[in-house]
C-alpha cells in the first residue's frame, strides 16, 4: 500500500474522498497552504513546510490547477517522480512535464481508475466545434491550463471565437476585464488571449463582502459550505499562474470602491463572475456604460440552478434603467450569459 499526501482540501479532494477513490492507499496527511482546519476526512492537515517528517511514496496533488503548487515543489527541493496530478490529462508547463504522469498506478489503482473515468467523460461527452482538435495540448498552446477546459469547454471556446472577432474591430483603443477572479482559471485565458492589452482583475481576494454572503444564504441561494470554498484564495497564486503578467493589474478589495481612477477607460470584453445579486448588478452598471460598440460581457451563473440573484440582477438592471440587453445564453456548465453592445 503506498503512502500519499494530498495537496489541496478544497472540492475536488472532497469528491474524491466521498468517491473513496484511495482506498487502497495509505493517506498520512493533508496539505494545504491555507489551512484552516486540523483535520480533513479524518486525517490530519498539515502546510507543505511538514511534509518530509514522514517517508511517503507519492504526493498527489488534488488541484484543478497545478502549475504554482509545483513551483512549490521545486523550492521545498521535493523529488519529481514522487508528484502525481489527480487528472492524467492535467497540462503542464514545460518546466513540469516530467513530473506526473507515466509513473506505475498499479497500487494507486482507484486514482487511475478515476483518471481514465475523467478522459472518458472528456472523450464521450463532450461535443466540440467541427473543426477543433481538442487534446490534451488543447488549451491556447502555451500548456499551462489543466483538464477544466475540457469541462468548461463551450464557455471557453466561446470565449475564444468572441476575442477573433473583438480583434477584427477597427477600434483597439480598450482594456479586458474580470469581476470575480478566484483562483484565475479564467483570467489566464483572457489574459492569453488578449496579451496585447492590460487586464484588470477585480477581486476581494479574500471571499464575498460577509453582507452580502448573509444576504444570499438568507434567500436560499447558497450556504456556508459555498461562502467558506470561495474565501481560499491568494492575489500572489494567482499572478505567477498568469501567462502574461505584466499585463494584468490587479484591483483588490470590494467593488466597485476599486475601480477609481478608472472612469474613463472603456472595456472590449468583461468577465463578471460575482455569483450573488447585489455583485452582478454593480459589476453591470459599472462596465456596460464603459463597453465598447460590440463588446462583450459574459455573466457568469445566469441560469444557474441555485444562484438566482445572477439573473435577478440583468433584469433589475435593465428595468432601473430602462434598457433591453442584446442577451445570449450559453448552455455551459453554469449557465453563462452573453451581453452584447
Amino acid at each position: 500500500m503506498k503512502k500519499i499526501y494530498i495537496w489541496g482540501t478544497g472540492q475536488q479532494a472532497k469528491t474524491q474522498m466521498e468517491k473513496d477513490i484511495y482506498q487502497n492507499c495509505d493517506i498520512l496527511a493533508f496539505v494545504d497552504n491555507y489551512k484552516k482546519e486540523e483535520s480533513f476526512y479524518g486525517y490530519p492537515v498539515i502546510f507543505a513546510d511538514e511534509i518530509e517528517k514522514q517517508e511517503y511514496d507519492y504526493i498527489i496533488i488534488s488541484l484543478e490547477e497545478p502549475n504554482a503548487i509545483l513551483e512549490q515543489c521545486d523550492e521545498l527541493k521535493i523529488e519529481k517522480d514522487k508528484i502525481i496530478a489527480i487528472y492524467k490529462d492535467n497540462i503542464l508547463s514545460e518546466k513540469h512535464k516530467a513530473c506526473t504522469y507515466e509513473k506505475d498506478y498499479d497500487e494507486l489503482s482507484n486514482v487511475y481508475n478515476f483518471i481514465n473515468m475523467q478522459n472518458k467523460i472528456k472523450n464521450d461527452s463532450i461535443y466540440t466545434c467541427y473543426y477543433d482538435e481538442v487534446d490534451s495540448n488543447r488549451f491556447v498552446g502555451n500548456g499551462s491550463f489543466s483538464g477544466e477546459y475540457y469541462r468548461e469547454y463551450i464557455r471557453y471556446r466561446t470565449f475564444e471565437l468572441v476575442s477573433d472577432e473583438l480583434k477584427k474591430l477597427n477600434d483597439q483603443n480598450w482594456k479586458v476585464a474580470e469581476l470575480g477572479v478566484f483562483k484565475g482559471a479564467f483570467s489566464r485565458l483572457i489574459n492569453m488571449k488578449f496579451n496585447d492589452k492590460y487586464l484588470y482583475l477585480f477581486d476581494t481576494f479574500e471571499g464575498f463582502d460577509s453582507q452580502e454572503g448573509v444576504k444570499e444564504m438568507q434567500e436560499g441561494n447558497c450556504d456556508e459550505k459555498f461562502i467558506k470554498y470561495f474565501s481560499e484564495n491568494n492575489e500572489d497564486m494567482v499572478i505567477k499562474s498568469m501567462p502574461y503578467r505584466d499585463m494584468c493589474i490587479v484591483r483588490k478589495g470590494l467593488f466597485p470602491d476599486t475601480a477609481r481612477g478608472l472612469e474613463k477607460e472603456r472595456f472590449g470584453f468583461v468577465s463578471l463572475d460575482v455569483d450573488f445579486g447585489n455583485s452582478t448588478l454593480l459589476g453591470l452598471e459599472y462596465f456596460y456604460p464603459r463597453l465598447i460598440e460590440n463588446g462583450y460581457i459574459f455573466v457568469h451563473d445566469y441560469n444557474h440552478v441555485s444562484l438566482h440573484g445572477v439573473k435577478k440582477a440583468v433584469e433589475a438592471y435593465e428595468s432601473k434603467y430602462n434598457i433591453k440587453l442584446k442577451k445570449v445564453p450559453l448552455c455551459d456548465s453554469n449557465g453563462t450569459l452573453i451581453i452584447l453592445k
